[in-house]
């Protein structure tokens, strides 16, 4: 925090994580974007309904429906009966979308911001909200040893590469990951073989490391 004269100025720092997720958490990924997208269009359609359904009846009637109406609406209507699709993703992803358009709604009502508009599924960006607080670290993603791909070379993709740094992080440095990351701003121009010396010594290089993950997984054979 700095003061500028009689004004005070916050700084606020944030952190981007980097997710390497299966191609069944990327699809729930999709699923959870398309759901919150719907739950925001859908709440903004509900008060538009509401509010011409109060100009008609001579202002007469109910003008606003409150978010939490809205959520049971959909929870306890919807989601049994014709929109059984909301069941596939967890229930934050639709509460905090309807929240959020209820809080864009009202801001603009009260002249702090424009009117909140409907989302496209080509134009708007993707987004929705998930419980951190009950995600959990696992090494090698949700799915372990079932999921890890045989052979191939760590420049395969991610899974490749997730699992190898999961077997350096629990068999070599518990720090490998941390380090591996730091080596993205201090090793440059970067690669495999200088992020691997950065992070474990010069007496390591890229291709025996993966040759020592290969044999310690059973999938090549020494020579």
């Amino acid at each position: 925090m700095c003061s500028d004269n009689a004004a005070t100025k916050i700084m606020m720092r944030g952190k981007k994580v980097r997710l390497l997720p299966t191609p069944r958490q990327e699809e729930l990924f999709w699923k959870s974007a398309g759901t919150a997208r719907w739950a925001h269009n859908y709440y903004l359609g509900r008060q538009e309904e509401t509010y011409q359904a109060y100009l008609k009846n001579g202002k007469t009637g109910p003008r606003y429906i409150t978010e939490g109406d809205i959520r049971k609406e959909i929870n306890n209507h919807l989601k049994p009966t014709t929109h059984t699709w909301l069941k596939e993703v967890g229930s934050n992803v639709m509460k905090q979308a309807v929240k959020s358009a209820d809080k864009a709604l009202k801001k603009f009502l009260r002249g702090m911001s424009g009117r909140p508009k409907y989302k496209s599924k080509h134009r708007s960006k993707p987004s929705f909200y998930v419980n951190y607080e009950s995600l959990r670290r696992r090494n090698g993603g949700f799915h372990g040893e079932a999921d890890r791909p045989k052979g191939g070379s760590y420049t395969q993709g991610y899974r490749h590469a997730g699992y190898f740094i999961a077997w350096v992080t629990e068999h070599i440095d518990r720090h490998f990951l941390r380090k591996l990351n730091r080596s993205c701003l201090e090793v440059v121009p970067w690669s495999w073989d200088g992020a691997v010396r950065f992070a474990l010594g010069p007496e390591y290089d890229i291709d025996s490391l993966w040759q020592q993950y290969q044999l310690a997984m059973g999938d090549t054979t020494a020579e």
